[in-house]
């Protein structure tokens, strides 16, 4: 069965201008940004910032893949606590096989616990647009039911 980094290897995204360069090196994105949470006020006057999750699915030059997840928060006062963008690893959703396994994976992070605009990384309400692009890139939604009668029979 193959897992999400042999999906995202598949793509062979890497053509073009790089996306971005790290530490790590340069890189690619296996599809755009996926937003997998929203949360926090509107970002104006005295109101919480406005807080965005994204799942990048990143594929460096030298052939490693790193999923990212990409905490964007704005506020119209820039300076405002809470404010800007921040990037965590997310390697353990690489070797997840279905799009299941990656939202089961992804509900289970909680990056921050200190940050009071989201409980986690990952909300249901976007579970439409995440498996849209998990499967754009060949993965599967899920397992067969396993209490499924045998077609064979």
């Amino acid at each position: 069965m193959k897992t999400l980094k042999d999906y995202i290897v598949d793509q062979k995204c890497r053509k073009g201008p790089a996306a971005g360069t790290t530490k790590n090196g340069t890189y690619w994105l296996a599809c755009d940004p996926i937003k997998i949470q929203d949360a926090g006020g509107d970002g104006i006057g005295c109101n919480a910032p406005s807080v965005a999750y994204y799942l990048r699915l990143r594929h460096f030059r030298d052939g490693a893949v790193r999923p990212q997840i990409h905490r964007k928060a704005w506020h119209q006062n820039g300076s405002y606590s809470g404010a800007g963008n921040q990037y965590y690893g997310c390697d353990q959703i690489i070797t997840c096989t279905t799009v299941e396994d990656v939202i089961v994976a992804l509900k289970s992070i909680n990056i921050d616990e200190s940050d009071c605009y989201a409980e986690h990384v990952y909300h249901d309400i976007f579970a439409d647009d995440l498996t849209a692009a998990l499967t754009g890139i060949g993965m599967p939604v899920s397992m067969p039911p396993p209490d499924e009668p045998d077609e064979q029979l």
